[in-house]
């Protein structure tokens, strides 16, 4: 009897130590992904505000260029000369988070080309204000070629924020069902291990008795 009590227990523990192995590799795996996920998450919430801070800077010179196109005040050329620094360096600042390994290498070759050809049709009005004067100046501005490349730009920033908001909602759907996962497999642990203490309660019974 003392032997079948010992096997019995013996194949008891091995049986739960085999389960609570089996739950903590399951959750180690769930957790790293769940923390690589929540990285990638943090780098696209980054890649949205670097576009949305790119935006305003545009809007900022766009707003600037057209009023020292009209003004000629050196004021207004100062904020325009500052503002498209600052959204190349927010552009430059998104390459690197995004195209490290050349992942959205379209998106970026893209808003490189459209950042270029806005900044260089920005400074001819500037130079063509400073050099010809305003009616000059103002025939570029509306002869649709800024709002042409305004547009492009926009429509490109637009996409690279839409990939990273597509991708938030994949990882947050992934997230959810690695979080399911653990559950429901600490669940399914707790039920075995009372199925198997409790046959091994009513094993040892009977062999008591």
């Amino acid at each position: 009897m003392k032997a079948s009590i010992e096997s019995k227990l013996a194949v008891g523990f091995l049986l739960s130590l085999l389960i609570i192995l089996a739950f903590s590799v399951n959750t180690f795996f769930n957790m790293r992904g769940l923390i690589s996920q929540n990285k990638q998450q943090q780098e696209a919430r980054l890649v949205i505000w670097s576009v949305d801070s790119i935006k305003f800077q545009l809007i900022n010179a766009e707003a600037s260029g057209r009023r020292y196109a009209v003004s000629g005040n050196k004021k207004d050329r100062t904020l325009y000369a500052t503002s498209m620094k600052k959204a190349a360096i927010y552009i430059n600042a998104l390459a690197g988070i995004l195209f490290p390994e050349g992942k959205y290498a379209k998106q970026n070759q893209e808003l490189q080309k459209t950042f270029s050809e806005l900044a260089a049709f920005g400074d001819r009005i500037i130079e063509v204000r400073h050099s010809k004067g305003t009616v000059a100046a103002i025939e570029l501005v509306l002869n649709g070629k800024l709002a042409e490349h305004g547009n492009n730009i926009l429509f490109s920033l637009q996409q690279i924020e839409q990939l990273q908001r597509d991708a938030i909602n994949h990882l947050a759907e992934n997230n959810m069902a690695k979080a399911n996962n653990t559950i429901l497999s600490f669940l399914f642990l707790i039920t075995v291990i009372f199925i198997v203490l409790s046959i091994l309660y009513f094993l040892f019974r009977k062999d008591m008795a």
